[in-house]
């Protein structure tokens, strides 16, 4: 497949391109269309502390655009893409939030990704970001007036199978589909530069992090609620735990650390042990029990520190954070990430039908 400006896709004949091509921008085809590219890191600096960072590059559809607008108090013009580019490097030991960036644009696909150097890159008044993978390597940097972040990883694609299609790459997603890969333990060096008044302090970063990569077409608005959990466990196996409330479906997808794949819709158990409020407001599920039907079975997430993420068209945005995992003699095994939304429209609030 020749690599276009921007990629059409295709949930009808289940067609694409490979790991490189997909990393391009596509053609939205329905209202609801979401695409992100993003990497997730959980890093140690040479200071001590660890760091958990995400950035993410995420194009959607007109759907999106009447309540990005309402949110912004701007007019973003329907005949052009619009991208939100976001970034957050939190200090997990002390809860602090070291740098942090969100903006929308307007700008065109071809302002924001260049197709020879595999590159997304976006260039503000008070803050520039760029992420770059080309099937091997990944690199992202973030800069504003606070400091600067550069991180470089490696990493191999691996696409997602759904039980129920049957077809390399794509999955079911709310009332939509989803083409879907990721680059599951990516040995991953940096560092962060943090500006002040009076110094400059530099610190070394150095650990492991995940690039996700996801087209898809939501259809539904009402659809567009789920929560999500990637256990990532020392031994270098990953699993990710998928709950769509759309049809309740559930996912489980486990990569092992020797290259291959199990992955059900089987089902599992989600246990919600407490929650937290956001800066936004909004109330979300944090700490977990989870019983799965591959590896150990039965784990724990203690989360570190509560994140708010903005997530294009919903309001308040939702919870991004990282935490411990344990397994059922209490032993840590890993890190986790989990996402989770407004406990309203999950129901899984105290009481809720959804709560366990």
């Amino acid at each position: 497949m020749k690599i276009q400006n921007p990629m059409p896709y295709d949930f009808k004949n289940w067609s694409r391109g490979d790991a490189v091509e997909e990393w391009g921008p596509h053609k939205p085809q329905d209202p609801w269309f979401l695409e992100w590219r993003w990497y997730t890191g959980n890093l140690v600096g040479a200071d001590g502390s660890r760091y958990f960072l995400y950035l993410i590059f995420q194009p959607g559809g007109h759907g999106f655009y009447d309540p990005i607008n309402a949110e912004t108090g701007k007019n973003y013009s329907k005949d052009k893409p619009l991208t939100s580019v976001f970034y957050r490097l939190t200090n997990v030991d002390s809860g602090e939030t070291v740098f942090y960036h969100q903006e929308y644009t307007d700008a065109s696909y071809e302002e924001l990704y260049d197709i020879d150097t595999k590159t997304w890159r976006y260039q503000g008044e008070k803050f520039s970001a760029s992420l770059s993978w080309d099937g091997d390597k990944m690199e992202l940097s973030a800069q504003d007036e606070t400091g600067l972040i550069e991180l470089s990883a490696t990493g191999e694609a691996r696409w997602y199978n759904d039980p129920a299609l049957d077809q390399e790459g794509f999955m079911r997603e709310g009332a939509g589909y989803t083409l879907y890969y990721s680059c599951p333990n990516m040995p991953s060096h940096g560092r962060y530069v943090k500006n002040s008044d009076t110094k400059q302090t530099i610190v070394e970063l150095d650990g492991r992090g995940w690039l996700d990569n996801q087209v898809c077409d939501l259809v539904d608005p009402s659809s567009i609620k789920w929560e999500w959990t990637g256990l990532l466990f020392a031994d270098g196996d990953r699993i990710n735990l998928y709950n769509f409330f759309h049809d309740d479906l559930q996912m489980c997808t486990w990569f092992k650390a020797d290259g291959t794949r199990e992955q059900t819709d089987v089902g599992f158990v989600q246990k919600q042990n407490g929650y937290t409020k956001l800066e936004s407001g909004i109330w979300v599920s944090y700490g977990w029990d989870f019983e799965i039907p591959v590896k150990g079975k039965k784990y724990r997430v203690e989360p570190c520190c509560p994140n708010l993420m903005p997530a294009m068209g919903k309001p308040g945005g939702m919870l991004e954070t990282i935490g411990k995992l344990f397994d059922e003699e209490g032993n840590q095994v890993g890190w986790a990430t989990t996402e989770s939304m407004d406990v309203q429209e999950l129901d899984n609030g105290p009481g809720g039908s959804r709560q366990l």
